[in-house]
């Protein structure tokens, strides 16, 4: 009797897995409803969708925390984690670090 319950009890609402993808809403799942949704899935950038339900902005590809200009967001190169609005500009490498529209050089506007 006792094995029983603890079987019906592993398989409680949380711990069924609905889309078999092997996660349970209770392991993280977050859309169990959706197979390629899951923790651990690949998060493709800019779909709309949290695949591996990290919780982050779909559209920071980089993931320094700034939304993709393109996606209505202000960061300038979402390909690159070091270039995001207020980033420290590196003065010797002629790269727009903190996206305020100028690349400059030691002691020169570009």
């Amino acid at each position: 009797m006792i094995l029983i319950l603890a079987l019906l009890s592993a398989c409680g609402p949380g711990n069924a897995d609905a889309d078999d993808d092997g996660v349970s809403v209770a392991d993280g799942d977050c859309d169990d409803t959706e197979a390629k949704i899951h923790p651990g899935a690949r998060d493709v950038p800019y779909d709309g969708l949290d695949t591996d339900c990290g919780g982050g902005s779909d559209d920071d590809a980089d993931g320094d925390g700034a939304d993709d200009a393109a996606h209505g967001g202000d960061d300038c190169d979402d390909a690159d984690p070091t270039v995001y609005p207020g980033a420290g500009e590196d003065w010797q490498d002629d790269v727009d670090q903190d996206c305020d529209g100028g690349r400059r050089r030691r002691g020169r506007g570009l």
